[in-house]
């Protein structure tokens, strides 16, 4: 392999600041990570991608203390390196920022930044709050200056959220700073700076991990790129020879013909299911909104940053008070508009938020997928669930979506975020649902696992469900709908089926609000 520096200031390949050999992990009847080998320089961002379950995030909980290695060795700065649990790591100058950030919200900037160990004074060992204020300005000035160290949390942006979390990280000392999907809920300009932080953490000689399903984000910001496949490093490329294909095949394993699945040339999309009928919901400024969903149609919702995209879906499930309007389902009525009255009407809403809002985290994979339909389950006076039942209807369901698990008891919140994301997906589809919403459903999984999801929207519109998608990559929009409408500031401002598609029409409905001439 070639020595190389990154056009943006990357490290020269020297000694290794972290060192990984040999190191294993199974979970049950899983080997999670099989012999694995990687290296990491001073000031180097190096990227590591693979598929959901190919145990990126094993070896990440296994650097950052939270899992240990059944076998192997590491070394961090030429000394052996094993900790017992995540204060080891941050003693040793490691530090991992989640995908779900670890903030309290109710909390302060300067309060969570010193969370960990906050300064003491006097006999009493009352909390110095002067001493944290200067800490969290300190951290911040390398950072970002106009940040507020008293600012409560829950009123920041989610970019400036991670830099909470970044800060928490630099005023320990940590040498090297480990990003698992650290874009996930960021928008593009907060993710435009938070590259420039990294560039910039790299030029003061941290030493980064950047963990993403976003292939383009990672071959512009990181010196070198590791690919992982169940559990194993089958891949380890310099930044100049790396290529999307060569990526992708390594990931999967097998040449990769296309981002989507074939388009079904066939088909025949029925009559109306779902009506929305000037929908108003003011706090989004979603203003006399008009849809019709039809059987067998997927129809795409797309729009920038503020759109209403997502409260507007909301709305339709009745997770969100509405002013006006109403919703119809197979000509009926969805009266009371509120989840439990759109779910007897066949209506299933799939979240953007699939930790918080869409999977019972703590439970098991069997639970979270019989959880919709628990009252079918039931038997005797009592409604008592009959396990037999809730088992068998869980591994039809795993099998027939392919989610990847040791078993129905696994918990759900130890799944990779594909077979999550499949969870979620799994859990509305034994309601057979009439119409299914889907906010965001490749959001955070890899190319392998959105390939499966795009072919599971396929199949579950060709046996008559109605499917309303929205997404932020118009791209997939256009592999997969048959359909797209565009929002901008609360209102539809185009409506184009599959024949009429244009990119260009798209963007500018998007960012200005009108149709292209």
């Amino acid at each position: 392999m070639m020595n190389t520096e990154g056009p943006a200031g990357g490290a020269q390949r020297g000694n290794p600041v972290l060192e990984v050999s040999g190191v294993d992990k199974r979970f049950g009847g899983v080997h999670a990570l099989n012999s694995v080998a990687l290296s990491l320089a001073k000031g180097e961002v190096l990227g590591v991608v693979g598929e959901n379950g190919a145990g990126k995030s094993t070896l990440m909980n296994v650097l950052s203390g939270v899992v240990l290695p059944d076998t192997g060795e590491m070394h961090l700065l030429g000394e052996k390196y094993s900790p017992r649990n995540p204060k080891d790591a941050e003693r040793r100058g490691i530090a991992l920022i989640h995908q779900e950030l670890s903030l309290f919200l109710n909390l302060t900037v300067e309060e969570n930044i010193c969370i960990d160990d906050f300064p003491k004074r006097g006999i009493f060992r009352a909390i110095d709050r002067k001493r944290v204020r200067e800490i969290a300005i300190e951290a911040l000035e390398e950072l970002d200056r106009e940040l507020n160290p008293r600012a409560q949390v829950e009123t920041l942006r989610m970019g400036h959220r991670q830099v909470v979390e970044i800060a928490k990280a630099i005023q320990k000392n940590a040498g090297v700073l480990i990003f698992d999907e650290p874009t996930t809920s960021l928008s593009s300009r907060e993710k435009q700076n938070l590259f420039r932080l990294i560039s910039d953490l790299r030029s003061r000689g941290k030493s980064i991990i950047y963990i993403s399903h976003i292939l383009e984000d990672v071959f512009s910001l990181c010196d070198r790129v590791v690919v992982m496949r169940d559990g194993e490093v089958v891949g380890d490329i310099d930044r100049e020879s790396v290529t999307p294909e060569s990526v992708i095949r390594l990931m999967v394993g097998k040449e990769f013909s296309g981002k989507f699945p074939d388009y079904p040339t066939d088909k025949e999309i029925g009559e109306p299911v779902l009506a929305v009928n000037g929908l108003c919901v003011p706090e989004a400024k979603i203003e006399n909104l008009q849809l019709t969903l039809r059987r067998k149609e997927v129809v795409g919702v797309f729009g920038m940053v503020g759109a209403g995209r997502s409260e507007f879906a909301r709305a339709i499930f009745g997770v969100d008070d509405i002013a006006s309007g109403e919703v119809l389902c197979n000509g009926e009525p969805v009266t009371p508009l509120r989840p439990d009255i759109a779910i007897n009407h066949g209506i299933a809403f799939l979240t953007e938020n699939r930790r918080n809002e869409g999977l019972f985290m703590p439970l098991t994979l069997q639970y979270n997928l019989t959880s919709v339909c628990l009252e079918r389950l039931g038997e005797g006076p009592l409604s008592v669930i009959n396990e037999s039942n809730s088992r068998g209807w869980a591994t039809r369901m795993v099998e027939q979506i392919s989610i990847k698990t040791p078993g129905l008891g696994k918990n759900v919140a130890l799944l990779s975020g594909g077979n999550q994301q499949k969870a979620v997906l799994g859990k509305w589809l034994m309601q057979n649902p009439a119409v299914l919403i889907l906010d965001e459903p490749t959001k955070g999984v890899d190319v392998g696992a959105k390939l499966e999801i795009y072919s599971l929207i396929h199949r579950i519109a060709q046996e008559g469900t109605a499917v309303l998608m929205i997404s932020s990559e118009y791209e997939e929009l256009l592999g997969v709908c048959d359909r797209i409408i565009v929002m901008h500031y609360g209102r539809v401002v185009i409506d184009l089926n599959r024949e009429d598609f244009d990119e260009e029409a798209i963007m500018m409905a998007a960012v200005e609000g009108k149709a292209a001439k």
